[in-house]
Formats: C-alpha cells, structure tokens, sequence
C-alpha cells in the first residue's frame, strides 16, 4: 500500500442551492476552509467514512452521496464526495467540537458558491472537487 493510501481521508461536500458546508479553521495562526471529512478506518470504505465523517461533524444525513474525484495530496489520497437529498441542520460534533478552542477553532459556515474562488480552501483539490460537484449538480 502507497504513503498516500496508507493515509486515505473522505470528504463530503454538501451543496444547498447556491453554497456549500464548509468547516472554518483557525489554528497556530493560520485560517483557512476544509471539506468536512476525515480518515478512513480500517475495514472502512471511502463511502461509508464519508457518511461517518459527515453525520460526526456536522449532523448532517445524506439520502445519497457520489463519488466527485479522489486526489493525492503529499501523503494522502483524498476522496471527495458530493451529498444530496440531505436531512437535518449542520451543527458542530464530533472529535472536532472536543477539541474547538480559541488555538484550534472550527466552525461550520454555509459559503456561496461564488466565493469559493477566494476563500483560503484547503488543499488545492478541495477547490476542483467543490466547482465539479457544483457543475454536476446544474448540468
């Protein structure tokens, strides 16, 4: 198994109309947007971390989600899926609630699509991945 899978995280990106979930970081004086996600445990699918992943920080439930593209970034391969028909309000849970202090900030924002551009998003492929599961959902 390679570094990058050894590594593996899913992401779901969850878009409601115009906007995308996005979680907020502030930590060791740096702010910046990250999918929400995280690893993929073993005997885990890329899906079914996905689905955890999602309902653990945001309480979020997806009826369905699809699979948008996978990117290797330094040592992880990275598997972004795109949410629909999803149930329920985004609030913070989670490991990432725990660990939220002013040092280690995380916040859940709803971000319009037209700013994706400009926003401090975290890694590089995070921000293909939002603009081709935007393009699938209108096309």
């Amino acid at each position: 198994m390679s570094s990058a899978a050894s590594r593996a995280r899913a992401t779901c990106i969850v878009i409601d109309h115009d906007r995308v979930l996005l979680m907020h970081r502030r930590r060791a004086g740096e702010e910046y947007y990250v999918v929400p996600g995280g690893g993929i445990e073993p005997g885990e699918t890329a899906e079914q971390a996905c689905l955890r992943e999602l309902a653990e920080e945001t309480s979020l439930c997806p009826t369905r989600i699809r699979h948008v593209l996978t990117d290797d970034h330094d040592d992880r391969r990275i598997h972004y899926y795109a949410a629909t028909d999803v149930r329920g309000e985004p609030r913070l849970g989670g490991p990432e609630l725990a660990r939220n202090s002013p040092a280690n900030h995380y916040e859940l924002r709803w971000v319009p699509l037209a700013d994706v551009e400009a926003v401090p998003l975290r890694p590089a492929g995070a921000r293909i991945a939002v603009m081709k599961a935007a393009t699938d959902l209108t096309s």
